[in-house]
């Protein structure tokens, strides 16, 4: 949804602010199998959840900071070079940094792994957590660059990779049972009574995910990716990597919007945008 925290909060602001209606892609939201296993979490036959795991995929570096050698710049109509950098800092013209497997994972673009797949798997998870109004509130790097996060209830939530059998998978474990589920459609529970027969749909993508938006333009009300939900879920993401960033943990107040006690942390919610881009 953005590449600073700034940047979502603004877009969330702005589409109250107008009475907008906005749907943000993390349309796993509208897939049959995701939504069952929220189900089960929100109707409580995990029992209380304890840990929710999003994951991060292994095909994307988590970040990086990286300069490509120049080369000649294409005519305007084959790619607007100023247009594309937007309000990234400026850079001379290479190739290759179009090329999603470079800008997703560079910190000027985007926010690698965690803010890819984790923005779809995070977003799962804070949805099964209820907390689409806030975030978890500590970040803890881990081993092999994940990271293991906290919500104010106790409940954890850990980027990490090897989820399900398919891509985008989530896992979350209750004190009475667990499910994980991917885009394959494939469903692993515990305990097994649990597991549906009924059918779930045809799986990702998910046509209706539009069609939920359509709806909402019809009928004012939120769609099931509202900008406060997206904003919240991109915020968990932002703060996940910024504890990767500093190497330590960081404590997220969600009220303030804010990292308690550290400079360096706050510092890193947003960024100078290039001229003339404004916010």
């Amino acid at each position: 949804m953005s590449v600073t925290i700034a940047e979502s909060r603004a877009v969330a602001d702005a589409v109250k602010r107008h009475g907008a209606v906005y749907q943000c892609g993390t349309q796993r939201r509208s897939v049959g199998q995701f939504r069952y296993a929220v189900g089960l979490a929100h109707k409580g036959l995990l029992g209380k959840l304890h840990t929710l795991h999003a994951e991060k995929s292994p095909k994307w570096v988590q970040w990086y900071e990286t300069s490509l050698p120049p080369e000649p710049q294409p005519p305007r109509e084959v790619i607007d070079w100023d247009m594309w950098l937007g309000p990234a800092p400026w850079r001379p013209y290479n190739s290759k940094i179009p090329t999603r497997r470079f800008w997703g994972g560079h910190l000027d673009f985007a926010g690698g792994s965690i803010t890819e797949w984790g923005s779809h798997t995070a977003d799962l998870c804070q949805w099964a957590a209820r907390a689409d109004d806030t975030s978890a509130v500590e970040y803890e790097p881990m081993p092999g660059r994940d990271v293991r996060a906290r919500y104010a209830d106790g409940t954890k939530l850990i980027f990490r990779g090897g989820i399900g059998r398919g891509t985008c998978g989530v896992r979350f474990e209750g004190d009475e049972g667990w499910i994980e589920v991917d885009d394959s459609g494939t469903i692993s529970v515990e305990p097994r009574s649990l597991l549906t027969t009924e059918k779930l749909g045809s799986g990702y993508p998910a046509d209706d995910h539009v069609r939920n938006f359509l709806d909402c333009v019809k009928s004012r009300a939120l769609p099931a990716a509202h900008a406060e939900a997206a904003h919240r879920s991109i915020t968990t993401c932002h703060a996940a990597n910024i504890c990767l960033r500093l190497q330590r943990k960081v404590k997220w107040d969600p009220a303030a919007e804010q990292f308690i006690g550290d400079e360096d942390a706050n510092r890193l919610r947003a960024r100078a945008l290039r001229d003339p881009w404004r916010l």
